[in-house]
């Protein structure tokens, strides 16, 4: 049977918990981010929102005050909410972004009602079906269905959470604003200079450093189209 809770020593280091203050701490469902870039809604409450000071005041938050996760109704304390996901709190008028820093820490940043309405996704892979239609794999879970096969993956796209559909794709190539999420330039946002095999050059701060593909995500194209 799955346990509820993980040792606290054991959770991934981008947690922001102390570690010394408990021994144990809200375990999370497996969901479509990586769990080192994904929070359970009960970690988040408690930890970074201050909305709870304990698991069982999480839970009543979650029952009885509407909490949205990319526009949809999250009850579950142990659910997960993953880098770029929107959280809602429409009743207190409240809406956040899930980042990570250049400590490698998560955090939820605060946003505006507007800019809530989207979210950013990173094109993981591509699938042909029926009819030539293209089934895009999200990094967020999510499966969109194209007429016209125009998306790379690594591209990122835009994806409108009202009217549940693409509003633009920002290219994964040279000049592009991109954030690292792993690795050691984490956390950094930085601009794409070049490519060398799996690996790309990007320049931060007037210095270029190297990284692999797989931890950029693109944010913008001469600047990062989200509040960062």
């Amino acid at each position: 049977m799955v346990k509820n809770h993980l040792k606290t020593i054991t959770a991934p280091k981008s947690w922001p918990i102390n570690r010394k203050e408990s021994v144990f701490v809200t375990r999370a469902k497996p969901g479509a981010h990586k769990m080192e870039l994904s929070l359970p809604l009960g970690l988040c409450l408690r930890n970074i929102l201050n909305k709870a000071q304990t698991r069982k005041e999480a839970k009543n938050i979650l029952n009885n005050q509407e909490l949205f996760v990319n526009n949809k109704r999250r009850k579950d304390v142990r659910k997960t909410v993953g880098i770029m996901d929107v959280i809602a709190i429409p009743k207190i008028d409240e809406y956040y972004r899930l980042l990570i820093n250049q400590k490698g820490k998560l955090f939820v940043l605060k946003i505006d009602k507007s800019e809530a309405q989207i979210t950013l996704a990173k094109i993981m892979n591509k699938t042909n079906i029926a009819k030539g239609k293209t089934q895009i794999n999200l990094s967020n879970g999510y499966n969109v269905v194209v007429e016209k096969d125009n998306y790379k993956t690594k591209d990122t796209i835009i994806f409108d959470l009202l009217k549940k559909q693409i509003r633009e794709i920002l290219p994964f190539e040279k000049g592009s604003t991109i954030l690292i999420v792993e690795g050691k330039s984490i956390g950094k946002i930085a601009k794409i200079v070049d490519f060398k095999g799996n690996q790309i050059i990007f320049e931060y701060e007037k210095k270029q450093y190297e990284t692999t593909k797989n931890y950029a995500f693109v944010i913008g194209k001469d600047k990062p189209i989200i509040k960062v």
